[in-house]
């Protein structure tokens, strides 16, 4: 990350790693001012999936790309805590709201309220396992939703 100022306001520069060739060809990761959009967000969970199908075969394996687009994913999802939870509220104070699960995923997500659980936390990382479990099913695979339950598991996590 790179702090910026943009118009006397504290902007976030958030810059991706240089992806190979075979990657960036489909993964056209930009630099992020300020908050990403969920469209930004999908494109670094997809080029991550994209990494760790690819890692299977030796010659590909590029395990310093694959921390360094976990940190981007991880500063991008921090920029959109921050937008999402203000800091001068109380952590107590906050109430995690999941997305809204499809039938196919057969859990029934609840409001967090403060700090989680280790049960609550539990119950996200299965509906975020279950999603990924679809990756490779594009007909039931949402990747906005995926997205989403990544955001909301990285909120209560950073709470803890």
């Amino acid at each position: 990350m790179t702090p910026s100022t943009n118009n006397g306001d504290s902007t976030i520069l958030l810059v991706p790693p240089q992806l190979p060739p075979f990657l960036a060809s489909i993964f056209d990761l930009k630099p992020i001012l300020g908050s990403p959009s969920p469209r930004e967000v999908n494109l670094v969970h997809s080029a991550i999936r994209a990494l760790n199908n690819v890692s299977q075969t030796p010659e590909l394996r590029d395990t310093e790309l694959s921390v360094e687009l976990s940190q981007h994913l991880f500063d991008i999802q921090m920029a959109w805590h921050r937008q999402k939870h203000p800091v001068n509220v109380l952590p107590n104070e906050v109430v995690y709201d999941p997305p809204t699960l499809p039938g196919y995923i057969p859990l029934e997500p609840k409001s967090i309220t403060g700090p989680p659980s280790s049960q609550e936390i539990a119950f996200v990382h299965t509906a975020l396992r279950i999603s990924q479990s679809f990756a490779n099913v594009p007909s039931i695979f949402d990747p906005d939703l995926h997205a989403e339950i990544s955001q909301h598991l990285f909120d209560i996590q950073l709470v803890m």
